[in-house]
């Protein structure tokens, strides 16, 4: 499965490359992604409702497939740092509120707020050098 994702990672990002390098019409930044994140997601929808494992595989494969691109247009950008930096802080983030056999550690919503204000103090410190 890792091995998957990260020639799914290559692909995309190639795919970003070549689309910045030609000036393809089809490709309008991060948007692209965003707009068709939102039009899988209903797709998947549908087939989960039709209850068709063959179809909702692949339509959740498509969301994987732009959510990664959305990530690697974004690094492109210059929006983000990069696609390991979003999945580092939601590692640090998810592992902050469930322990490692899937039980909530406290109380949620306190560990939210906690993890809110980190974040806040972080984006601070980082706009406020700038």
């Amino acid at each position: 499965m890792i091995q998957d994702i990260q020639r799914i990672f290559t692909l995309s990002k190639t795919r970003i490359e070549n689309f910045q390098r030609q000036k393809d019409d089809r490709y309008q930044g991060a948007q692209t992604y965003f707009t068709e994140i939102r039009k899988e997601i209903d797709e998947a929808q549908d087939e989960n409702k039709a209850d068709n494992t063959i179809y909702l595989e692949d339509e959740l494969g498509d969301i994987f497939w732009d959510y990664i691109t959305l990530l690697n247009a974004l690094a492109s950008e210059g929006k983000i740092t990069s696609p390991e930096k979003v999945f580092e802080r939601c590692y640090q983030k998810f592992s902050g509120r469930i322990n490692e056999q899937g039980e909530d550690r406290w109380e949620w919503k306190d560990i939210k707020v906690q993890q809110k204000l980190l974040l806040q103090a972080e984006h601070q410190k980082t706009y406020k050098e700038k």
